[in-house]
């Protein structure tokens, strides 16, 4: 069974590792015999976390770089390639943010935020993936999206633009997961709630004690929290995270795309219940799953907040394209 978890001699490029998720995860992959190449925007971070890493016998690389800017994507995977040979592992994890009304949103701040988030995410999928994991017909991509990028937002959280670009994120996960299944590229998602970090701090000054209690676990993410299904969806344990079958009916990813966004007991009881009956339909045919989520609805008498919550959840963590 550990076998199955095991990263031994697999390169992982995660991008934004310098510090937060991103150096979080580096941690976790090390841990499990992963080569680390790190990159992000500023050089020092990448050093004090090149060290952080070292320190405890990982072999890491830094690649100084900027997703925002284009014409540095490129070259950083390139180093990459030419120092470790290959690729394995493509964490997408660089992010940007910024808060205004939308009304009022600077087209600057917008542009930065889509280039980071997602075209950024894109072209090192593009180039990672033609330079080594076609060639080699294997790789995982795992993509950070968030729960922002399933729902908008009220009260203080005004991030238009996070918001769009986790949405275009996750929606990119499951047509590139089409896309490339024939090569055994397996795409996937995470979808966060709130992790104490740089980029979060400022929100969460003001709303954290309304996160935590819409949170069913009554606290936020940890130091340790997104390990564990980020080493699932890099290791073999997820070889079948991502089904492509021959019949018209297409699972981007069985497991693409989780939240812990409900603090309703219903709710909550309900996502239970329909991840048994949709993964089951599911693997049957696409009418079966939409019968099975049609009778599933008609036994229960929610309020209609649950219903969309959970509606949501069904469509989230199937992720089925037909």
């Amino acid at each position: 069974m550990k076998a199955l978890f095991d990263l031994t001699g697999r390169v992982a490029l995660i991008t934004g590792g310098s510090r937060g998720l991103g150096l979080q995860v580096a941690h976790g992959f090390g841990a499990m015999g992963a080569k680390l190449a790190l990159t992000a925007r500023k050089a020092h971070e990448l050093e004090a976390a090149k060290s952080e890493l070292t320190a405890k016998g990982y072999e890491v690389i830094v690649v100084q770089s900027d997703l925002a800017d284009r014409d540095s994507i490129v070259p950083m995977v390139d180093a990459v390639v030419a120092h470790y040979g290959r690729v394995d592992v493509l964490m997408n994890n660089a992010g940007a943010s910024w808060g205004a009304p939308a009304e009022e949103y600077p087209f600057e701040a917008w542009q930065k935020v889509l280039d980071t988030n997602l075209t950024g995410a894109w072209l090192v999928s593009q180039a990672v993936g033609a330079r080594t994991m076609i060639p080699q017909r294997s790789g995982c991509i795992i993509n950070v999206a968030s729960i922002a990028g399933l729902r908008g937002q009220l009260g203080p959280m005004q991030t238009i633009a996070y918001n769009t670009s986790k949405g275009g994120l996750i929606n990119l996960t499951k047509a590139l997961a089409a896309e490339w299944a024939r090569y055994n590229i397996r795409v996937n998602a995470l979808a966060p709630g709130f992790f104490p970090s740089k980029m979060s701090a400022g929100i969460l000054q003001v709303i954290d004690k309304q996160i935590i209690s819409m949170t069913p676990l009554g606290r936020l993410g940890g130091d340790e929290d997104l390990m564990g299904p980020a080493i699932f969806l890099a290791s073999d344990a997820a070889s079948w995270a991502l089904r492509v079958p021959s019949r018209p009916l297409r699972l981007a990813s069985l497991s693409a795309v989780s939240c812990n966004c409900f603090s309703c007991p219903s709710a909550r009881a309900l996502a239970r219940a329909s991840a048994s009956v949709l993964s089951s339909a599911a693997a049957a045919s696409w009418a079966s799953a939409r019968k099975a989520w049609a009778s599933l609805m008609s036994l229960l008498i929610l309020p209609r907040r649950v219903w969309r919550m959970s509606a949501t959840w069904g469509r989230a963590i199937l992720a089925i394209k037909r």
